[in-house]
């Protein structure tokens, strides 16, 4: 019985997978998350509206509709102002393969995992909604949620990693 139930709950993932697509972008960190290797959930971590970032959609979008869909997903929520600069930016999650599962729950448990090694200000900032059309997909909107910065100066809790830590949280994330 248990079997059915888990095979009934993988279906209906799938077929949320194949409808919809969430791309979580995160802030609050010093580090270079690019160089953190997702590869293994069928992801990766790009700079948000970065060159690979653009690339990504450009991909998974419909052509006629790429230019509003790129757009909407760029665009920054007027009454919600982030700092960005050489060192603090905004890092996006997206799939290696849209074609294949890019799961919510991997990029959930990526943010847990994170705070676990590094409590910080690290937090999930909005949420890019796709929805599939035909074989490519289009905007579906945005979830924007309020960054709150716990300390006493705007980046004293931001996440950092340093250079020789890498090498343990690629380890960390894979096992």
């Amino acid at each position: 019985m248990r079997l059915i139930a888990a095979i009934f709950v993988l279906a209906a993932t799938l077929t949320m997978i194949q409808n919809k697509l969430d791309i979580p972008i995160f802030y609050g960190t010093f580090a270079d998350l690019t160089k953190l290797d997702l590869s293994f959930i069928n992801a990766k971590i790009v700079l948000h509206k970065g060159k690979k970032f653009r690339e990504v959609f450009k991909n998974m979008l419909e052509p006629e509709t790429f230019q509003y869909s790129y757009s909407n997903a760029t665009d920054d929520h007027k009454n919600y102002p982030i700092y960005e600069g050489d060192k603090v930016r905004r890092y996006a999650i997206v799939p290696v393969d849209y074609k294949k599962p890019f799961l919510n729950e991997h990029w959930m448990h990526f943010h847990e995992l994170m705070l676990s090694i590094y409590p910080s200000d690290f937090a999930l900032l909005e949420v890019i909604h796709l929805n599939l059309d035909s074989d490519q997909f289009q905007s579906g909107g945005k979830s924007f949620y309020n960054f709150q910065s716990s300390g006493e100066g705007a980046f004293k809790n931001f996440m950092f990693i340093g250079r020789r830590e890498y090498k343990f949280v690629r380890n960390y994330l894979k096992e």
